[in-house]
């Protein structure tokens, strides 16, 4: 685990030094967006289908994206209530009801669980993300927003059902879930160019995390504020997502995978949702960097405490 943390802190302080110092001369923002766009409509759905299609059968399991879906609106209902008294704000009460539910299970979590785990990793990230998490960021997470949101400038028309269908990987997913379960093997020459087609993604998207990381949105002021969605988003939710598992009879790998899915920073691509809807997205940005550089010391813990918690 340690080597693989300090492998994806090696990249992101890469991104962070391209942050800071530019020495490309490119806005390190603009820099930023066009790589999340390559990956999100090239490379990612490209790894998603490799990914579905080869994984063994019984790697996909209905258990995995159910516990996920329950932990996210468990942990979202329970942030929403501790919230709901602490601030009359509601574009912030969105900020952090969507900060403390929601994971970077791509950006942050395939790196690290795929490294961990293997290729039972790598699905497991796939199934929490585009088979639980994706579909309730755009559908109940989307509708929360228009409601705590300023959206006075936002078409009245827009249905968060035409934004999901506009996500590449979820149709990736689909199409390498229906090959998968249909037992059609691999055929050689699309693997390779897919295999070849998602090398990058990984590299790519710690990169982004370093590029976006910004340490002057720390606020020590806020700390008291943010600490129970931190509390929340690095605790709370794998202890809910691997209570259901272990109820649904998952493995003791599986359960690992969701644990350290579950307890990685908050979502990244969430910031968009924040920034269409005018949630207070500086205070979303602030919850992301604090719970992404205390993800660093909590993942090793989870993978210490959980055989204990399992035990018990």
């Amino acid at each position: 685990m340690i080597e693989i943390l300090l492998e994806c802190l090696v990249f992101m302080s890469i991104g962070y030094g391209l942050r800071h110092f530019k020495p490309l001369g490119f806005e390190p923002e603009i820099v930023r967006k066009s790589i999340v766009s390559l990956v999100f409509v090239l490379f990612l759905p490209a790894l998603v289908l490799k990914s579905l299609w080869s994984s063994p059968p019984e790697l996909i399991q209905w258990q995995i994206p159910f516990s996920v879906a329950i932990g996210i609106l468990v942990t979202g209902y329970i942030t929403y209530f501790i919230y709901k008294h602490l601030t009359k704000d509601k574009p912030t009460l969105g900020a952090v009801v969507l900060a403390g539910s929601m994971t970077n299970a791509i950006y942050q979590g395939l790196p690290i669980v795929s490294n961990q785990l293997g290729e039972l990793g790598t699905a497991i990230a796939i199934q929490y993300d585009f088979f639980a998490q994706t579909p309730i960021l755009l559908s109940l997470g989307i509708l929360l927003a228009k409601k705590w949101g300023h959206t006075e400038h936002i078409d009245a028309n827009e249905h968060w059902f035409t934004t999901l269908l506009k996500v590449p990987a979820l149709w990736a997913a689909l199409l390498g879930l229906i090959l998968n379960q249909s037992h059609i093997e691999p055929i050689t020459p699309i693997f390779t160019w897919l295999d070849h087609l998602s090398a990058p993604v990984v590299p790519l998207m710690l990169l982004t995390i370093g590029l976006g990381l910004n340490l002057k949105s720390l606020k020590l002021k806020d700390i008291p504020f943010l600490m129970p969605v931190i509390a929340i988003k690095l605790f709370m939710l794998p202890l809910s997502i691997i209570a259901i598992g272990y109820y649904l009879h998952l493995s003791n790998d599986v359960l690992l995978g969701l644990a350290l899915e579950g307890g990685m920073s908050s979502i990244v691509i969430a910031i968009v949702i924040s920034e269409r809807y005018h949630l207070n997205t500086g205070k979303y940005i602030e919850i992301i960097t604090f719970t992404l550089l205390l993800s660093l010391l909590s993942l090793p813990l989870w993978q210490w405490l959980l055989p204990y918690i399992i035990d018990f």
